[in-house]
């Protein structure tokens, strides 16, 4: 188990003064191609989601579609479904004096939207992500977020 910690930070094309919750990822989907994205953490989304580009960019192929349709970021459908995901987090251990480590969270699975949905970023919700994790902290006055991992 890993206490990672990261400081909040702006979303690609938004103010520099808007910081969230945001952690790098680098994702992978059982092949050997990997692509690093910006992640906002949102205890709010039901859902995780990825640019629907970043399927292609890791080579593989979404497995099926969503039944129900949801709505991100002012898109809404029926998205295509992305089966094993895996999300590699890099921080500061806090339970390890600081020491740098990196943790993997597996994902069920992702929805994949429309990248103007997401302008570039990936959401990581509670299911596909938060369900992967111990607990995640959002400590908004000191500005940083720490996920415990299983």
């Amino acid at each position: 188990m890993a206490r990672l910690r990261f400081a909040f930070r702006a979303l690609p094309g938004e103010p520099a003064d808007v910081e969230r919750p945001v952690v790098l990822v680098r994702v992978s989907a059982g092949g050997a191609r990997t692509v690093v994205l910006v992640a906002l953490l949102d205890t709010g989304s039901l859902f995780t989601a990825l640019p629907l580009d970043v399927a292609e960019a890791l080579g593989v192929r979404p497995s099926r579609r969503l039944r129900a349709s949801v709505a991100v970021g002012g898109w809404r459908g029926k998205p295509p479904v992305l089966d094993g995901v895996t999300f590699r987090l890099q921080g500061p251990d806090m339970d390890a004096a600081g020491r740098e480590a990196a943790v993997e969270v597996p994902c069920a699975r992702a929805l994949l939207v429309p990248p103007l949905a997401l302008s570039g970023f990936a959401l990581l919700g509670q299911r596909g992500f938060l369900d992967g994790v111990a607990e995640v902290r959002v400590r908004q006055r000191e500005q940083f977020v720490e996920i415990l991992t299983l």
